[in-house]
């Protein structure tokens, strides 16, 4: 989306937030917040709960492998390292 300024972080930045405040203003909060809900309420019943709980439990073992790889990789670095004394 080069030529329409998307490319230029700062400033799709700034317009997504001059978007968003046009939209609150129109629309008001509590629009917004009930959206959230909805879609919040549906998800649950077409998943159920479980779903949910199986999501976090999934992200948190995938935070925990990417944290063990990066303690990993710090480890063989320093080992490939030659000491300097």
């Amino acid at each position: 989306m080069s030529g329409r300024g998307f490319d230029n972080k700062e400033l799709a930045a700034e317009a997504g937030r001059k978007g968003a405040a046009t939209l609150k203003e129109r629309f008001g909060r509590d629009h917004f917040v009930s959206m959230g809900k909805s879609g919040g309420a549906s998800n649950r019943e077409r998943h159920g709960a479980d779903h949910f709980k199986e999501l976090g439990r999934r992200g948190g073992q995938l935070r925990w492998e990417r944290y063990r790889a990066r303690k990993a990789a710090e480890l063989a670095e320093q080992a490939e390292q030659p000491k300097q004394d």
